[in-house]
């Protein structure tokens, strides 16, 4: 629940529309909960229904590096309001990542950085990209520094 809110703060405070902010919040709810799409579309309004559903993986792909590049080719494609919650749902997540660069496994770390890629060739002017790169790089270069220094040994 912290994680969907701080996705709506972040694009509030980005200047973003209420439907929006609103599709932030519930971007997770479809695939974490029994809430279905119409009843979004019934309570919320198609908008938010639409955005909500551009932020929904299709469990239907089995791979998780094929599901992820999907996911992330379709977001880019529905437009930039889709591309916005996205970078937001990537950037929100970074304080953990930064606290615990380890936490993410290396195809977690790629299909972020892919989702940098894709999102800046097109959207290049989206809020968010320019802290989801440095955020990134810091953890990347985190990951390394402790990989560098190899397993922790007993004295």
């Amino acid at each position: 629940m912290r994680h969907s809110v701080e996705v709506a703060r972040l694009l509030h405070e980005a200047g973003f529309d209420e439907e929006v902010v609103a599709a932030g919040l519930m971007h997770d709810v479809v695939e974490v909960t029994a809430t279905e799409l119409p009843e979004i579309a019934e309570r919320f309004g198609a908008g938010v229904a639409a955005l909500v559903e551009a932020m929904t993986e299709d469990a239907g792909i089995e791979s998780y590096e094929a599901r992820k590049a999907e996911h992330r080719s379709r977001v880019a494609a529905h437009g930039s309001p889709a591309a916005a919650i996205y970078a937001a749902d990537k950037l929100a997540k970074m304080p953990g990542l930064r606290a615990d660069p380890d936490s993410a496994s290396e195809k977690q770390l790629a299909h972020y950085l892919g989702t940098l890629e894709t999102l800046r060739a097109r959207h290049p002017d989206l809020p968010f990209l320019g802290d989801l790169e440095r955020e990134l790089a810091s953890v990347v270069q985190r990951r390394q520094q402790a990989a560098d220094r190899g397993p922790a040994r007993l004295q």
